[in-house]
């Protein structure tokens, strides 16, 4: 943040993992010893236990991870134990979102479905990166339901086509924007423009 001139009185971190509930659960900091790019510089896979494998049980590891005492979780991947904080709870604090970045590693589905009435209410745009179809899926439910607007849809783990030519997907993308934001106000240019390619690949 200071690098950007950001000011502390600015924003707010919250030391919790997104979710459809609140609660605890196990963060996944470090795969088993011997794999490579096993630092948060080198591997983005961190994510929650509870969305994974997690068979066997919880077991103390030695050390810790950024003052965090460390669990080992079976097949040897290790964690740290996390407050969990649903979306809906999030988002009641603020009066007004511009935008919902979220980029949660397969707990997005669940994410957005609790928060969604949350959402609708108080965000004007969602962009979140998907990783896997039923996720994609329930997205699309949810927020098609919903009335909202897509602007991005490219799925995971695809070559697809987009206004910047043909790109490989390893996590997709999905954009929506919020309708009851848009009625009084014209679309931005380069909204407009988009969905005019999107409506020329139908």
């Amino acid at each position: 943040m200071a690098d950007n001139k950001i000011q502390p009185n600015e924003y707010r971190l919250i030391d919790a993992a997104v979710s459809d509930h609140d609660g605890k659960d196990v963060f996944y900091v470090q795969m088993p010893t011997g794999s490579e790019s096993n630092t948060p510089r080198e591997w983005y896979g961190q994510a929650l236990a509870s969305g994974h494998s997690r068979d066997g049980d919880v077991k103390e590891a030695a050390g810790e991870y950024y003052g965090r005492p460390l669990v080992q979780l079976a097949g040897g991947w290790n964690g740290v134990e996390v407050e969990l904080r649903a979306l809906s709870k999030i988002l009641r604090e603020f009066e007004f979102v511009d935008i919902v970045d979220m980029d949660i590693q397969g707990a997005e589905g669940p994410a957005i479905a609790e928060g969604f009435a949350e959402m609708d209410r108080r965000v004007k745009r969602l962009h979140v990166g998907t990783h896997s179809k039923e996720v994609e899926d329930q997205i699309r439910t949810v927020m098609t339901n919903g009335g909202w607007r897509n602007i991005w849809d490219f799925p995971c783990q695809t070559t697809t086509d987009t206004p910047f030519g043909k790109i490989a997907f390893g996590d997709g993308v999905q954009s929506w924007i919020n309708p009851r934001f848009y009625k009084a106000e014209a679309k931005p240019t380069g909204i407009a423009k988009l969905f005019a390619w999107l409506q020329g690949r139908g």
